[in-house]
C-alpha cells in the first residue's frame, strides 16, 4: 500500500480538487492571521484550531480527489480527511462557547465531552471495516461510502453544530453589552 500511495501514476490533475485545496489554504491562513493578533485570547486560539482542522480536512480531501486509484483515495480520505472532519463540529462548539464567559463556564465540560466522543470516533474509524468502508467514483473524483456506524456518526456529528447555533441565538438574546452584540 505504501508504494501505491507514493506512486505518481495513482494521481492525476483534477480541476475539481483545486478549489477544495485553495479553500483549505485560505482557512489556515485566516486561522494563523487571527491567532497571531492575540495568541493568549481564548477566542483566537479556538478559532485557530477550528481553522487548522478545516484545513486538514480540505487538504486531504483534495489529495483524495487527485487520486485515480480507489484504494489510494480511500486511504487519504478515511485516515486523514475524515478523521479531521470528525473533530470539526466539536471544535466549532468550543469556538462558539468561547464568545460568552457565561456559556464557557457552563458548557466547557460539554465541549470536552464532545471532543472526547469524536476522538473515540476517530479511533473507531482507524479500523479498516468500520465507518468509512469504501469509495465510489463520481464526476468530481472518488468519494467514500459509509456503513451504518458512519451514518449514525454523522447524525451525532450534527449535534454540536445545532447546539452551537442555539447558543448563538441565546447569547444574542441575553447579552446586555451593545459592543458585544455589534461584534457578532
Amino acid at each position: 500500500m505504501i508504494e501505491e500511495i507514493f506512486d505518481p501514476k495513482n494521481y492525476f490533475f483534477n480541476p475539481y480538487a483545486v478549489p477544495v485545496l485553495i479553500t483549505g489554504f485560505f482557512a489556515i491562513a485566516m486561522g494563523v492571521f487571527v491567532f497571531r493578533k492575540n495568541p493568549s485570547n481564548r477566542k483566537n486560539r479556538n478559532f485557530f484550531f477550528l481553522m487548522l482542522f478545516i484545513f486538514l480536512w480540505l487538504f486531504f480531501a483534495s489529495i483524495n480527489y487527485f487520486s485515480n486509484n480507489p484504494d489510494v483515495a480511500l486511504f487519504w480520505y478515511k485516515y486523514f480527511a475524515y478523521n479531521a472532519a470528525l473533530l470539526i463540529s466539536s471544535l466549532l462548539y468550543f469556538f462558539n462557547i468561547s464568545w460568552s464567559d457565561v456559556l464557557y463556564k457552563k458548557q466547557k465540560k460539554t465541549a470536552w465531552l464532545f471532543l472526547l466522543f469524536f476522538s473515540f470516533m476517530v479511533i473507531l474509524n482507524l479500523h479498516p471495516s468500520l465507518m468509512v468502508v469504501g469509495t465510489k467514483l463520481h464526476f468530481y473524483g472518488y468519494y467514500v461510502v459509509f456503513d451504518t456506524l458512519g451514518v449514525i456518526g454523522f447524525i451525532v456529528w450534527c449535534v454540536p453544530l445545532v447546539t452551537a447555533l442555539l447558543n448563538l441565538f441565546y447569547v444574542l438574546k441575553t447579552e446586555k453589552s451593545e459592543s458585544f452584540r455589534k461584534q457578532t
